[in-house]
């Protein structure tokens, strides 16, 4: 798996120009070449708070103090919302992580990375820049 998106001297530019040498192999290999582009809608608010910290458990290590502290970072949100000045009443965010935060795009990268694996068993390559897979 290649995530262009969260990282230094990464941009689209050097995402689009990743699938374009991969098709292009392909091509030249005379395989049969298919582009299937994956686009999460509200990614980053649709991410189930337990799943995560399992995923972060078994498939990245994370344990004790760190599982616990990020499964305290994510817990407890809550989100109200302002028309014209009047405020909505709050409610409890029981899934997402915080975009604009430093450590969303990380968590967001590592509960994703799952779908990296499933494809990964099928052998085909897959290129994701942020919320968007490209296969």
């Amino acid at each position: 798996m290649l995530q262009s998106s969260y990282r230094n001297f990464h941009c689209t530019e050097s995402s689009i120009l990743k699938v374009k040498k991969y098709i292009l192999l392909s091509m030249n290999g005379q395989h049969v070449t298919l582009l299937v582009m994956l686009d999460l809608n509200a990614a980053f608010d649709t991410i189930d708070h337990g799943v995560l910290i399992e995923r972060l458990r078994s498939a990245f290590g994370v344990r004790d103090t760190a599982l616990s502290w990020i499964a305290s970072y994510l817990s407890g949100r809550t989100q109200q919302v302002s028309i014209n000045g009047t405020l909505s009443i709050q409610f409890d965010l029981e899934c997402g992580v915080p975009q604009g935060s430093c450590l969303g795009p990380l968590l967001f990268v590592v509960y994703a990375s799952k779908i990296c694996e499933i494809v990964a068993k099928h052998n085909l390559e897959i290129h994701c820049y942020a919320d968007d897979g490209q296969l």
